[in-house]
């Protein structure tokens, strides 16, 4: 099995991470409903993680299906910003 370290585009691997966490800790910040942020980004909470041990112990993605999850997973709390801004238009 192939160590992370030995994994295409080691570095590549952590700067997709770098931008996601960069846009996710963007989405967090002064949340309209905090708890609702929580609940629509548990899944994402688990998502990560899940996709970072399966590149380091079984599957070998390509740096392009890395690019679209990162992309997906950036989209989705950009959306979720955009939600959470016309939620607090509307409660005022």
């Amino acid at each position: 099995m192939r160590r992370l370290s030995l994994y295409i585009g080691t570095y590549y691997v952590h700067f997709l991470l770098t931008v996601f966490l960069g846009v996710w800790t963007w989405s967090v910040w002064d949340p309209a409903s905090p708890i609702n942020w929580f609940l629509e980004n548990k899944m994402v909470l688990l998502f990560i993680p899940i996709i970072y041990f399966l590149l380091i112990r079984y599957i070998r993605f390509s740096k392009l299906s890395l690019s679209f999850i990162t992309l997906f997973l950036c989209f989705t709390s950009l959306v979720l910003i955009i939600i959470m801004d016309q939620y607090r238009l509307v409660l005022g």
